[in-house]
């Protein structure tokens, strides 16, 4: 084979080389083309009702790990690659667990509200029908974000309490009693049994630290322990019926003065029940039951009195333990950076620190009592002249942290109500879905708040 051979040869292997790398160039272009094209199909498939664009880009950015409620957030773009508005796929929930999955679309320009799809994969979905999210829908329809409710929710525009669960319970038997005594020497405990993931029993008491008085109850029977009106064993029975029926002590409606309104017949202070029985909801949040507080009990009494219950003799006849740690109360302390004491530990909270001292690990941070709310203490409330002033006692009132500052400061989601840009009226019999549905929104804003780092 001659040069001129080697080199048509060579010529030839290179043209084939060059041929086959554009195919494949080609190929991998069609490829990734028709896949962007089907991926577009897709979207517009998805997003067209919320907003109509001509294709839609997911949004890469990694302020939504601080957003656990949004999965996904895309922007809209017409034929011109102009921006048309933001799509925000978010799933938030409410207190009870239950959950409403939306795709909101907001407008790129005027971060007003575009669109808006229900997407019914929800694990435990929040109540609301197909009517009742076109009245939502129709509502929230080319308001700016964020949102808020014009007026309080009413019993009529909720729903039906009988059907509030609050998920995740733990069958079983939970137990919790109070770290002090009251001023008549009683111990507050209650106790609720958990059956299919429901509140099926509840019993409220309190036993004394003198052994030789009667529990409240019996007390209260015999004439020996006195309140106005009805006695307090009937009292606490109908609380306790009451809290079997809305399966959550917040829906008690206690009052700033520890009474409530909403259960007739009991007009005594209810405060130390619903605390009590908020953390008991919250162990059975977690399966913390009745034998492991009584063993976290011991360890709080063995690290403060170096003794069990039983070798202290605090165990009475019916089986409960008579300790009141009034002269105790350094250890149960929680303070605030100013060192002023803001609550107690409940007795878990104490027999955990305990456990992890004991241990050689870290103390775990201290967190707010377990439950559905958390009770704050009351701080002192000034007094004025001024008749616009608002007393900071009254009901549903946030008072400032700082006793210097009467600035009172009002919420929804965590957002100032200064910052409201709408509001939206609740729809009737879908409360709950109307709450979880303006969280969703409002979830919305955060995000992009962040993200475009618009100033309020």
């Amino acid at each position: 084979m001659n040069k001129a051979k080697i080199r048509k040869v060579v010529f030839e292997a290179i043209i084939m080389i060059i041929v086959s790398v554009l195919f494949i160039i080609g190929g991998i272009y069609l490829s990734n083309s028709r896949k962007e094209e089907r991926r577009q199909r897709q979207y517009r498939q998805q997003f067209a009702s919320v907003i109509n664009c001509d294709h839609y880009s997911r949004l890469d950015t990694d302020i939504i790990d601080n957003y656990p409620e949004i999965s996904d957030v895309y922007i809209g773009y017409d034929k011109e690659d102009k921006p048309l508005g933001y799509i925000v796929d978010v799933m938030a929930s409410n207190e009870y667990h239950s959950q409403m999955h939306l795709i909101v679309g907001i407008d790129y320009e005027s971060s007003t509200i575009n669109g808006l799809v229900h997407i019914k994969d929800e694990t435990v979905p929040v109540k609301i029908t197909d009517e009742q999210f076109e009245q939502l829908k129709e509502s929230v329809m080319n308001k700016r974000i964020p949102v808020a409710f014009t007026g309080s929710t009413t019993p009529e525009e909720t729903d039906e309490h009988d059907d509030i669960v609050i998920n995740g319970l733990h069958d079983g038997i939970y137990f919790a009693q109070s770290v002090v005594k009251d001023s008549s020497g009683y111990i507050d405990y209650v106790e609720i049994e958990i059956e299919s993931g429901r509140i099926s029993h509840v019993r409220w008491d309190a036993v004394n630290v003198d052994p030789t008085t009667e529990n409240r109850s019996d007390a209260s029977l015999s004439g020996a322990y006195r309140i106005s009106g009805l006695d307090w064993a009937t009292q606490s029975y109908k609380i306790c019926h009451s809290l079997i029926e809305v399966q959550d002590p917040a829906l008690l409606n206690m009052k700033s003065d520890g009474t409530t309104s909403v259960v007739e017949g009991v007009t005594c202070d209810i405060r130390s029940f619903v605390e009590l029985s908020s953390e008991c909801i919250g162990y059975a949040e977690t399966g913390y039951r009745k034998t492991d507080y009584l063993a976290g009990m011991d360890i709080v009494l063995q690290h403060i009195l170096r003794g069990s219950a039983e070798s202290l003799g605090l165990i009475n006849d019916n089986g409960f333990v008579v300790k009141s740690f009034d002269k105790h109360l350094g250890p149960f302390e929680v303070k605030n950076s100013d060192g002023v004491v803001i609550r107690l530990h409940t007795i878990k909270e104490l027999a955990d620190i305990y456990t992890a001292a004991d241990s050689g690990e870290d103390a775990p941070a201290a967190t707010p009592v377990p439950g559905r709310s958390v009770t704050p203490v009351p701080t002192a409330v000034p007094v004025s002249d001024n008749d616009d002033f608002i007393d900071g006692a009254e009901d549903g009132v946030i008072n400032s942290d700082t006793q210097s500052d009467n600035t009172l400061i009002d919420s929804i989601d965590d957002l100032p109500m200064s910052e409201i840009s709408s509001y939206i009226n609740v729809v009737p019999g879908a409360g709950e879905a109307s709450k979880v549905a303006v969280t969703c929104l409002n979830t919305c804003y955060k995000f992009m708040k962040e993200y475009l780092n618009w100033l309020v």
